[in-house]
């Protein structure tokens, strides 16, 4: 699925993490899929975007064992035709897909992230919330994490990628979690914890002086991830999957030279 896709890796809206800065909340689909527990439709409707390029061009959709064989993983994530059925259910009354009968198969489209309008892949204009996007590099899928980690986890995961997607660290106090992206800070502790266990997210302590604390200095914690999900290695990804797309539209628009 990821090498049909184009690009290879997982591109997602911001405004699926946070709305923007205009909006009383800033918390947005996100928040109501922890607070839910969708966690199934949350992997479902990134993987739906991942290979969507590939998919809207198909004469005949995928058959439901292709779905459930492509979710299903060795580290003990099983999907059963009821749950695939459920869970397409659950993104179509969350206003994230339309479904359509197309003889025995049955035609899914991805709505846009926040909009219920169809679904355009994101542009990654600048300073246009809506058109600005996180990524998730290949290994979230062939290495098996999108069954491995927990719902807090992922969606931890998800807010920190879009965070740095052009800074290095993020930070963020606990009294702000529940406000700017819709889940507890018990959560969001839950998943800090569980990224540090896997190895997949880096917390740096930063003092910052203040004269009237008892020690004169407060903790702010900055947190990044790591490995495959770092921003650097994030970036490199894009670059070469950029240069790849180049390569093939140049191939298929040069015109062959005429031979006898």
């Amino acid at each position: 699925m990821l090498r049909v896709s184009g690009r290879g890796y997982t591109t997602l809206r911001q405004n699926f993490v946070q709305l923007d800065d205009s909006a009383e909340r800033r918390d947005s689909v996100l928040g109501t899929i922890v607070s839910e527990r969708k966690h199934r439709a949350l992997i479902l409707y990134l993987l739906l975007l991942t290979i969507w390029p590939h998919l809207k061009g198909l004469e005949n959709p995928l058959s439901s064992t292709i779905w459930r064989r492509a979710l299903t993983s060795s580290k003990g994530s099983q999907w059963s035709r009821a749950d695939l059925s459920k869970t397409w259910a659950q993104l179509e009354d969350m206003g994230l897909i339309v479904r359509s009968r197309q003889g025995r198969l049955q035609r899914v489209q991805p709505l846009m992230e926040v909009g219920e309008e169809p679904y355009e892949s994101p542009t990654g204009e600048k300073k246009n919330w809506a058109e600005a996007y996180l990524t998730l590099p290949p290994e979230f899928w062939t290495d098996e994490w999108f069954a491995e980690l927990n719902l807090a986890e992922l969606a931890v995961m998800l807010i920190v990628a879009k965070e740095t997607t052009q800074r290095d660290e993020m930070w963020v106090t606990e009294a702000k979690v529940s406000e700017w992206y819709g889940i507890s800070p018990n959560t969001f502790r839950k998943g800090i914890q569980g990224l540090e266990k896997h190895k997949l997210l880096k917390t740096r302590p930063e003092y910052i002086a203040a004269p009237l604390s008892p020690l004169g200095y407060t903790t702010r914690l900055n947190y990044s991830l790591s490995g495959n999900f770092s921003r650097d290695s994030r970036k490199r990804i894009q670059a070469s999957a950029q240069r790849q797309m180049k390569a093939r539209a140049a191939t298929t628009t040069t015109t062959p030279k005429e031979g006898k």
